[in-house]
């Protein structure tokens, strides 16, 4: 039911794409594969590049504590004692502009935002074959890419390299954890 939804397909489009990329490379590769009027990526046709996804094994409830997982690690990574006096250092804030910022505002976006990562997530490990190790591993990789884009956005604003490691190993750190609890909460 949900595969035929606009989610369902979006979903399925970019599990094939991701499968099409980095894993059968060699026997899927032919450039006319999206103008294929019978193709598996755009028309739904059942084979093994959409099989290796299936929106229905998305465990929902696990979706909303892998979110919640990233507070968890956010409240130990930026507190005062582990990185948060050098994060507010780098980052030119003080206490007292912490203060006075929206708070609601501030943990409601970054609630929507880490419940986007977790459902993202449980698109790419919604399949039979993940377990804990997998969805750990696809966590991390899917971590080096938040890594790198929290780098070159923060190059660009002139960050040191401490702030880039503090907020890019934070979120190395956090969908770790997300793929790890996706993938033992089968």
């Amino acid at each position: 039911m949900l595969a035929t939804s606009t989610y369902g397909r979006a979903c399925q489009v970019l599990a094939s794409l991701f499968y099409f990329i980095s894993i059968d490379y060699d026997r899927y590769f032919y450039l006319s594969l999206v103008n294929k009027p019978n193709s598996p990526v755009f028309w739904g046709k059942k084979t093994d590049l959409l099989t290796i996804m299936n929106p229905s094994l998305i465990n929902w409830p696990a979706v909303l504590i892998a979110a919640l997982s990233s507070f968890m690690v956010g409240g130990i990574w930026y507190n005062p004692k582990v990185f948060g006096n050098t994060w507010m250092k780098e980052s030119k804030l003080t206490e007292d502009q912490l203060k006075a910022s929206s708070q609601g505002k501030i943990f409601g976006f970054t609630a929507l935002f880490s419940l986007l990562m977790a459902i993202n997530l449980a698109c790419f490990l919604a399949d039979t074959k993940t377990n804990a190790s997998w969805g750990a591993v696809a966590g991390f990789l899917a971590g080096i890419w938040g890594f790198s884009a929290i780098a070159i956005h923060s190059l660009f604003e002139l960050r040191s390299w401490k702030h880039i490691f503090i907020n890019g190993c934070y979120i190395i750190i956090a969908l770790t954890l997300m793929g790890f609890i996706l993938g033992v909460w089968r």
